[in-house]
């Protein structure tokens, strides 16, 4: 007798989904950090303890432990850089995944729904207003800083001056972060979310429920707002425990090796203490 009600057989296709999409997304965030050379072991273990956080925390206040990671994992320059890295590439993430999710349920939500829920209508009015100022400070940059010199040579025109250097700099490392690999990151993006998609539609199909974009539509919105859904619930019960399990079997496996690490060295240096 079976275990799981419905469609048990679904069971398989779930936990393929569901490691292809958590697989497309770490290969999204890697190529994000990807000039930062950190070992892939320790990229794994980032990603998969970052994410738990992000499951166990609601609207994805776990990122902030995310930049915190990062710039654990990352510092070993200047303390500003790494923390401007740190910050900016969670942020670069976050937007292309909020990018790729939005061009697949807005154009969905219009077509079944002759509607958009109010969640992604503010994010997209967010990622617009965020792209709006990135692509406009090269230009805005040079004109504001010439005309400043050029015609208000006061007190108050020096501080700007600083504020527009810092904001050219952190343009600078966003522009590094994605430079030669936005196309990439895009295309993790969408097939991180269609495997995600499918993992639901499996998981359903475990319970015995059809499955729709409407109901995906439900589901996202449940993440992005106080909206209960009870379905949301199971399935991030299951795939926190999942992703609870990886992280501890990368955790011993990380322990294990630094152990591995210091045996050898104290077998090399005998009168170490």
């Amino acid at each position: 007798m079976s275990i799981l009600p419905g469609n048990a057989g679904s069971l398989v296709p779930f936990v393929i989904f569901f490691a292809l999409a958590h697989l497309f997304k770490a290969a999204r965030f890697y190529l994000v950090l990807l000039e930062q050379d950190i070992p892939l072991k320790s990229y794994l273990f980032l990603y998969a303890r970052t994410t738990l956080v992000n499951l166990v925390i609601p609207f994805k206040l776990g990122e902030l432990y995310r930049v915190a990671a990062v710039y654990h994992v990352t510092g070993k320059g200047d303390r500003a850089s790494n923390g401007a890295m740190s910050v900016l590439s969670v942020c670069v993430d976050r937007f292309f995944d909020t990018e790729a999710l939005l061009s697949i349920i807005i154009p969905f939500g219009l077509i079944y729904g002759g509607s958009i829920e109010f969640a992604p209508l503010m994010l997209f009015l967010a990622l617009f207003i965020f792209a709006l100022v990135y692509l406009s400070v090269p230009k805005s940059y040079l004109y504001l800083n010439e005309y400043i010199i050029m015609y208000r040579q006061t007190r108050r025109s020096v501080s700007i001056l600083k504020w527009l250097e810092v904001i050219k700099e952190w343009y600078e490392f966003t522009h590094g972060l994605i430079k030669g690999r936005a196309p990439m990151i895009i295309i993790a993006s969408f097939l991180g979310w269609g495997a995600e998609f499918m993992a639901l539609r499996s998981f359903f199909s475990m319970l015995g429920k059809s499955f729709a974009i409407e109901d995906f539509g439900r589901y996202i919105n449940s993440l992005l707002s106080s909206v209960p859904y009870s379905m949301a619930r199971a399935y991030n019960s299951l795939g926190t425990a999942i992703i609870a399990l990886m992280t501890l079997v990368l955790f011993i496996m990380m322990m294990a090796e630094k152990s591995g690490e210091k045996g050898r060295k104290n077998a090399a240096d005998p009168d170490r203490i």
